[in-house]
């Protein structure tokens, strides 16, 4: 309920007398009005009633106050790859950092020699999170890492193993994604399939609006080079010119629930292949 207000300007009569009551001064004339042409009147404008009016309209400027604005989806935005060759082994592996700022990089080092008789240790650069390594026998390994973009972040970063191996690697950077949590769930191991058909174990994430990442790397006896198809968003597709190959694809996922099927598909048979399936965490 609003206080209405009544006005009365000159040449209008207070409640509490009769419109144009007769007089002879001001002395007639109650509530401060005044004597003018024989009849009781105000001199000037007052407030006469303050009574409240109930049914008197009620208006307003507020507006309802706002949803909370939502969060920032993750978003893939590039990758940075390197090889090495099988005809040039070498104990380190450098890959360009990707322009990822304030983004969550995915590294993928996917390493390893035909007669090793060892699996090869792997040192990562500093900052860098392992989330899972997976070993096929002593001859081929996958090491996915996660690491928060700094601004102080060196331009190049370079994994050190300790033995001569060749393979492929790469930097993946996604935005959005939660800095001190960035993985939901993830799974991997090794495939010993010739393929050329891998399906990915089925994981069930916890929290809305999150980002699948799945990743394969194989090795191959046949003469040609591998390249890959699959039903996710493919985000790379790299070889090292001969038998080791990889490939990463992404899947956003709404709801909390199972990731689906998904399938990779290599252009050649395989002797083997590694897979990770991981799934990052939406920035709070």
């Amino acid at each position: 309920m609003r206080l209405a207000w009544l006005v009365v300007l000159a040449g209008c009569y207070h409640a509490d007398t009769p419109a144009g009551s007769p007089c002879a001064s001001d002395a007639d004339c109650p509530g401060g009005q005044t004597c003018a042409a024989q009849h009781c009147s105000l001199a000037g404008g007052a407030i006469v009633d303050a009574e409240p009016i109930d049914d008197a309209p009620v208006s307003s400027d507020a507006t309802p106050m706002d949803a909370a604005p939502s969060l920032p989806l993750i978003a893939y935005k590039t990758t940075t790859t390197a090889t090495v060759s099988s005809n040039a082994a070498a104990t380190t592996l450098t890959i360009e950092r990707p322009s990822c700022a304030g983004g969550m990089m995915v590294a993928s080092i996917a390493m390893g020699a035909p007669g090793a008789t060892t699996l090869p240790m792997y040192a990562a650069p500093p900052g860098w999170t392992l989330v899972r390594r997976s070993d096929h026998s002593t001859t081929s390994s996958l090491a996915v890492y996660t690491h928060a973009a700094l601004g102080n972040d060196t331009p190049m970063f370079t994994w050190i193993f300790d033995q001569a191996i060749e393979g492929t690697g790469w930097i993946s950077c996604y935005l959005n994604v939660d800095r001190i949590q960035p993985v939901d769930v993830e799974t991997g191991g090794a495939l010993e399939t010739t393929g050329p058909v891998y399906t990915a174990p089925t994981l069930t994430t916890t929290k809305p609006n999150e980002m699948i990442v799945g990743i394969i790397i194989a090795h191959t006896s046949q003469n040609a080079v591998t390249t890959w198809t699959t039903n996710l968003t493919k985000r790379v597709d790299l070889n090292n010119g001969a038998a080791r190959s990889g490939m990463e694809g992404t899947r956003p996922i709404a709801n909390p629930g199972d990731t689906g099927l998904i399938t990779t598909t290599a252009s050649e048979a395989q002797d083997y292949a590694i897979g990770e399936l991981l799934v990052l965490r939406q920035a709070p």
